[in-house]
């Protein structure tokens, strides 16, 4: 369902990261600076969070523990 296919996307977003981060950094591991890699890695663990973030909340509103926000109370 909807957590399966966000799980798969969260994964797959995880391994193109992961996959260009590598590639820019064996390119011109010289040139590039410490801070460039710090910002990369911050970037990923952020895009991360944020995907584990969404997929937690997904899986309450499935469940039922949180109200749909477009879903009207009766």
């Amino acid at each position: 369902g909807v957590i399966n296919r966000m799980a798969q996307n969260s994964l797959e977003c995880k391994k193109w990261t992961l996959a260009l981060a590598v590639g820019v950094l064996s390119l011109k591991i010289e040139a590039i600076s410490n801070f460039y890699g710090l910002c990369v890695f911050r970037g990923a663990t952020s895009m991360f969070l944020v995907f584990r973030r969404l997929l937690s909340h997904a899986r309450k509103v499935i469940q039922g523990a949180i109200p749909m926000a477009d879903r009207k109370q009766t």
